[in-house]
Formats: C-alpha cells, sequence, structure tokens
C-alpha cells in the first residue's frame, strides 16, 4: 500500500509532490497487475477503465467498443444478415500478431452491418455491387457476410424510447465458383 501526504492547505509544491506520487503509484500497479484495467499511451499518458461502462474513461461518449462475430443470421435472402457478438479487448501492442481476449462480463447481444443497410437482392448494394447484375454475369458467385470471428468496432446507437442498437462497419465480400 502507497502511503501519500496530506497536504497543507495553499502548499502547490506539496500538491505536485503528491500528484507525481498518484501517477508513480499508477505505474507501479500497471507493473504489478497488467491487463484490461490500466493503461498508458504510446505518448505516456496514463489511463483506467471504469469497470462499469467497460470503456476508457474519457473515451466512449458514443458507447464505441469492440467485439468479435460469433454468429451470423439471414436477415432478407442473400445479401442483409444480424450477426451475434461478444465483447472483447486486446491487453498489448503487438499489432496484428497480438490477441483478442474475450471480456468477462461484457457485453453480447445483435449487430447489424451499415454498409448491408441499403442492401437488395436485385439493385445496388452497400459494397457497390449490384447483386442483380451479379447473379446474371456471375451465377455461383453471391455477396457474403461478414466471417465469424472478425473483429469488429461497434457503435451504439441509443435509442430514444429506450434500449440500445448496435451497427458496424464490414465492406463485404464476394465469393463463388464458377458455373
Amino acid at each position: 500500500m502507497i502511503k501519500l501526504k496530506r497536504p497543507q492547505p495553499g502548499d502547490r509544491l506539496n500538491d505536485l509532490r503528491i500528484l507525481l506520487q498518484i501517477f508513480d503509484a499508477v505505474e507501479e500497479l500497471q507493473r504489478q497487475h497488467p491487463g484490461p484495467g490500466l493503461g498508458k499511451t504510446p505518448g505516456g499518458i496514463l489511463y483506467a477503465v471504469n469497470p462499469e461502462r467497460r470503456e476508457v474513461e474519457g473515451n466512449g461518449e458514443n458507447g464505441d467498443f469492440f467485439a468479435v462475430i460469433t454468429e451470423i443470421n439471414i436477415v432478407t435472402a442473400k445479401v442483409q444478415w444480424s450477426y451475434d457478438f461478444v465483447e472483447i479487448y486486446k491487453d498489448d501492442l503487438n499489432g496484428y500478431s497480438g490477441t483478442w481476449h474475450t471480456l468477462s462480463g461484457g457485453r453480447t447481444g445483435i449487430a447489424f452491418n451499415l454498409t448491408e443497410f441499403i442492401n437488395t437482392d436485385d439493385g445496388l448494394c452497400g459494397n457497390g455491387v449490384d447483386a442483380g447484375a451479379l447473379a446474371i454475369e456471375f451465377p455461383g458467385f453471391e455477396i457474403q457476410p461478414c466471417p465469424v470471428g472478425n473483429p469488429i468496432c461497434v457503435h451504439t446507437n441509443h435509442i430514444p424510447d429506450g434500449g440500445d442498437e448496435y451497427w458496424f462497419e464490414y465492406q463485404n465480400g464476394i465469393d463463388g465458383s464458377c458455373v
């Protein structure tokens, strides 16, 4: 346990010393307990994650968080899906070789892909492909959903009458085989 000296009223130098002691204490806690609770930006700014909100304090006013797709459900014919997700976090700075972990007690639910919002079976889709022309010109090829296991950044849409709806953006691929 780290003990802080009680400041004297009007003692700004002592206030600065206490602030530095707090920074040292947080850095020591970070060394002792690495993980999603405490962190430091590349610029050296310390931050703490509020476990109640599961977001970085000062960031996330719009409710953004990371999740992974766990299941795909067809909404309309072949070009719109809903996606089951679980909230995840990354606890290292290893870029693409880093590891994502399921957040214990994290958010789960159903998310929708903004890119699929305008999709129809026979018209222009959000990824710029005309689904009707694709079916005629390249039979055997179809627009694909976001794959299971793909990490996504989820945006929370707060509904005025209550509740939240979750959205993310993913450019759907096209796959199939020549007929």
